[in-house]
């Protein structure tokens, strides 16, 4: 989480430094960046997104979710594949272990979306 909201204050630097220079009567709190941001620190793979916020309630999904290939995951990494990668009846599907791991993050955001 501190990787996160350190990445929110050094856009908000940028972005306040870049408005100085534009604007005579610069209002020091001009960006809504604060650190209440709502930034949650756990493994997406493993929780339910809906729980955290209703699809309709957002415009975008940003993460840094890890590019690791097959070769490269740990078990636990495996594990969480076969997690996501799951048919109507739970069961994984044959290929969920064998791509990267980024593409869980995809599969999920996917079904998160669904119907939206």
């Amino acid at each position: 989480m501190a990787v996160a909201k350190t990445a929110l204050w050094i856009a908000e630097h940028q972005m306040m430094q870049e408005i100085k220079d534009i604007l005579s009567d610069f209002y020091s709190n001009y960006l809504p960046l604060k650190s209440y941001a709502n930034i949650t620190e756990t493994n997406a793979l493993k929780i339910d997104w809906q729980e955290l916020i209703k699809p309709s309630e957002l415009n975008y999904i940003m993460g840094n979710p890890p590019f690791k290939g097959y070769s490269d995951q740990t078990a636990e990494q495996k594990s969480n594949m076969l997690s996501v990668y799951v048919d109507e009846d739970g069961r994984p599907y044959d290929s969920a272990g064998k791509i990267d791991y980024v593409a869980a993050w995809y599969f999920k955001t996917a079904e998160f979306i669904q119907s939206t």
